[in-house]
């Protein structure tokens, strides 16, 4: 076993030697960085304002979890990515913060007309994450 983990080192070290000798970098966490802070960008245009106006009453400090705080965009948007099902950019449709207000949760005005808006926001969302 050990032999594989100084194979596994060696192959590395080599793997860096040999991009940094080219001129070249490994900027793959750069790049995961840059796109999370672009998708940071994108909540704070699109769903978290509508979250900090209707939801951060609770979502702020009673009732968990906490992803309206209306001071903070970057806890905001962490909590969002960091909860299970609460925002779905793959069928956004499946969203539990869409489908708990088109349920009934808190609605400020119209259920539907409430869960609609959230719903395009998340499409808004999703759509400016892929665009280039």
């Amino acid at each position: 076993m050990k032999k594989i983990f100084s194979h596994s080192y060696f192959a590395l070290g080599s793997l860096l030697l040999l991009a940094s000798a080219c001129g070249g970098s490994l900027d793959i966490p750069q790049l995961q960085t840059e796109s999370a802070t672009a998708s940071a960008t994108h909540f704070s245009q699109t769903l978290y304002p509508i979250l900090k106006d209707r939801c951060s009453s609770c979502h702020a400090t009673t009732q968990a979890p906490f992803f309206a705080l209306p001071n903070d965009i970057q806890s905001s948007f962490n909590t969002i990515m960091n909860s299970a099902g609460l925002v779905d950019f793959d069928t956004p449709q499946l969203s539990r913060i869409y489908l708990k207000v088109q349920g009934g949760h808190n609605c400020w005005n119209n259920c539907s007309t409430n869960s609609d808006s959230l719903l395009q926001a998340i499409q808004n969302w999703k759509t400016l994450n892929v665009s280039p």
